[in-house]
């Protein structure tokens, strides 16, 4: 994907966390596309990543999704245990 985006496009995602699994991923991806003048957009968070506050948020909201994310597979392992 990041092949194909050239400048001026737009990449639209659902939610951040769509679009890598770690909150450092996240930000080398945000800020590859931002470099090549790609704007990234969110419908769930709905932040704009040029500025620092958006790059704040995007931080942020990406460990929340990743703590989110990591809890949930250790739920789905514990819960295939019996007692």
């Amino acid at each position: 994907m990041m092949n194909f985006l050239r400048e001026g496009d737009e990449l639209i995602v659902s939610e951040f966390s769509c679009l890598a699994r770690s909150t450092t991923d996240l930000l080398n991806i945000v800020d590859s596309l931002t470099k090549k003048d790609v704007k990234v957009f969110s419908f769930k968070e709905q932040l704009d990543t040029s500025t620092p506050q958006g790059r704040f948020m995007l931080t942020i909201f990406g460990a929340i999704d990743l703590h989110r994310y990591r809890n949930r597979r250790s739920l789905q392992s514990f819960s295939s245990y019996r007692l």
